[in-house]
């Protein structure tokens, strides 16, 4: 059993975030790896490892922790300024291999890592929650709770509870669709499956990929248990609580599970689907009533205050 860490921002400590080039990595290196097991200030490490140290500037290559029966999958992020979004955004692939910090085998497709709405040295705050297997990180770009689709992001990466632990497919990643700083542009994938009140919508948000060496990454979707991959339907809409229960708790679901073309392929590990309107709660804030669970945010238009947007949650607690 792997133990899940959580990191933040304002942690005594804890490295700095900005629209700068190799900001990202740093704070990915810090602490998913950590020196000596140690991420800052005391914190642990995630205990993930770090592949072809040095081979190139700001672009790092991550590996989650086999001995903990991971898949060992490879994450490249590229911090160096690679699209037209410049030091604002890095890029993000995962892997069944790498021969070396440019060239990997079954990969996904690239998503954007958006760090900060500037190009420029203000620190931005974020999150961080992984275990050995599989990593979150939330950022929001503009520092506050009143911006637009360019506050609230995130990306995921590393490991699924596969349905079969040696089964093809284990790893998986999600991000921004693509590049734009406009209002709204490149709303995080991960949460495309959701919208107002943090209902939920089927829709391709994520992508799987084979450890074996052997087949096709394939895009998935986040679904309610009951549902197949075509199918649309909702969470928090008619015959769902809107509200928390008169105990004054709070329903989830806990790790959805994921569809592709394949099938049924697992669940998502340590994300929390809200049965009711969370729209009200800031960025990180724990969830009412729980003691792990912090609030995730993305926007699709509108005011934060407003309900156009999704509203989800992390385990910072764990186990997954």
């Amino acid at each position: 059993m792997s133990t899940v860490r959580y990191f933040r921002f304002d942690d005594p400590g804890a490295p700095q975030l900005s629209g700068t080039v190799g900001s990202l990595t740093n704070l990915l290196r810090t602490c998913l790896v950590g020196t000596n097991g140690v991420a800052y200030g005391g914190k642990p490490s995630a205990g993930w490892t770090e592949a072809f140290i040095g081979a190139a500037p700001n672009i790092a290559v991550f590996r989650n922790n086999q001995a903990e029966g991971f898949s060992g999958c490879w994450v490249r992020i590229n911090d160096n300024a690679p699209g037209t979004g410049g030091a604002r955004e890095a890029y993000l692939n995962v892997y069944a291999s790498m021969t070396d910090v440019d060239t990997g085998q079954q990969g996904t497709r690239t998503y954007y890592a958006r760090k900060s709405a500037s190009a420029d040295t203000t620190p931005r705050n974020w999150m961080l929650v992984a275990d050995g297997g599989t990593a979150w990180l939330y950022t929001w770009a503009t520092g506050d709770y009143a911006g637009y689709g360019v506050d609230g992001n995130i990306i995921l990466f590393g490991d699924y509870e596969s349905i079969a632990a040696t089964g093809a497919y284990r790893y998986c990643a999600s991000g921004r669709g693509y590049e734009g700083y406009s209002s709204g542009d490149g709303c995080p994938e991960v949460f495309a499956f959701v919208y107002t009140n943090g209902r939920m919508n089927i829709s391709n948000s994520m992508q799987i990929g084979p450890v074996t060496g052997v087949g096709d990454v394939l895009s998935a979707r986040l679904v309610m248990p009951h549902l197949g991959y075509s199918t649309s339907s909702t969470v928090g809409s008619s015959g769902w609580p809107s509200a928390p229960n008169a105990a004054g708790n709070r329903g989830f679901m806990d790790g959805p599970f994921i569809y592709s073309q394949a099938g049924l392929a697992g669940r998502m590990r340590g994300l929390h689907v809200p049965f009711e309107q969370l729209y009200a709660e800031p960025h990180g804030a724990l969830v009412p009533g729980s003691t792990n669970l912090r609030v995730v945010r993305a926007n699709y238009g509108g005011n934060w205050d407003d309900s156009s947007h999704a509203a989800l949650a992390l385990d910072c607690g764990g186990p997954w």
